[in-house]
């Protein structure tokens, strides 16, 4: 039994310490509507939808594109859509995508202030996209990546700078082998984010800019095309969470 197996570990205890307060493993066949959304916490506030940003080539379907029955599974598909991007002055305008993607939130259910977050994901970055695990508050910025893969391999906190400036404080990746699963984790306490992969800690920032109660999100963004090679037959490109939870200190 694994009750013996651990008995005298040091893993009974991580869990006299820690209680979870979150978790999914994605079994059932559809996404749990109590836990998760499929439009972001700030596309329910100004526009009740999804849109897209300048820049994106895709537009997040409400669902379509996030398969579960074993794992989450977020699916970038070539065809057409119509949907909204944000373009200043005009607002929200309409466009048509050539690409579909999809994105989860926890937007609605669940936010935590200090705690672990953590995730197990499957490492298989492609250049055209970016795929993420993520935290965020009620700005879009700054955000902690509990995983950034794709055009980039990396950890950390984004912020933007005075000019508007993406800018990246964190640990690049890129090393990882491809198409393997990892559990990538964050702890944070205060102002110190920890970052563990496989539990072997691999980065510790100290931040003052975020905020105290955050949220999940994973989404897939197309920000290049997407060579026929790599979505042959229409084939998706796919991005893969086996689970994901958090725990806060009991």
């Amino acid at each position: 039994m694994k009750y013996f197996k651990y008995k005298n570990t040091p893993r009974f205890d991580f869990l006299k310490t820690w209680e979870v307060v979150f978790e999914d493993d994605f079994s059932a066949p559809v996404l749990n509507a109590g836990k998760w959304t499929t439009s972001s916490y700030w596309a329910d506030k100004l526009l009740g939808e999804n849109y897209s940003l300048p820049g994106d080539l895709h537009w997040f379907t409400p669902g379509k594109n996030c398969k579960t029955g074993g794992k989450l599974s977020i699916e970038v598909k070539k065809e057409k859509a119509e949907g909204k991007i944000w373009k200043m002055p005009g607002g929200f305008v309409p466009v048509e995508f050539d690409y579909t993607s999809g994105l989860v939130s926890t937007g609605r259910s669940f936010w935590n202030e200090d705690g672990i977050f953590e995730a197990k994901i499957k490492f298989s970055p492609e250049k055209e996209v970016v795929s993420s695990v993520y935290l965020q508050g009620e700005k879009n910025m700054p955000v902690v990546h509990l995983l950034e893969m794709g055009t980039k391999n990396r950890i950390g906190i984004s912020n933007q700078d005075g000019n508007g400036k993406l800018i990246m404080e964190g640990l690049d990746i890129s090393n990882l082998s491809k198409d393997k699963f990892y559990i990538f984790s964050v702890e944070r306490s205060g102002k110190t984010f920890t970052w563990r992969i496989n539990e072997t800690e691999v980065l510790k920032l100290e931040r003052t800019d975020t905020e105290r109660s955050l949220h999940i999100n994973a989404s897939t963004l197309v920000v290049y095309e997407i060579p026929g090679l790599i979505l042959p037959k229409a084939e998706p490109v796919k991005f893969e969470i086996d689970w994901i939870k958090c725990y806060r200190k009991r």
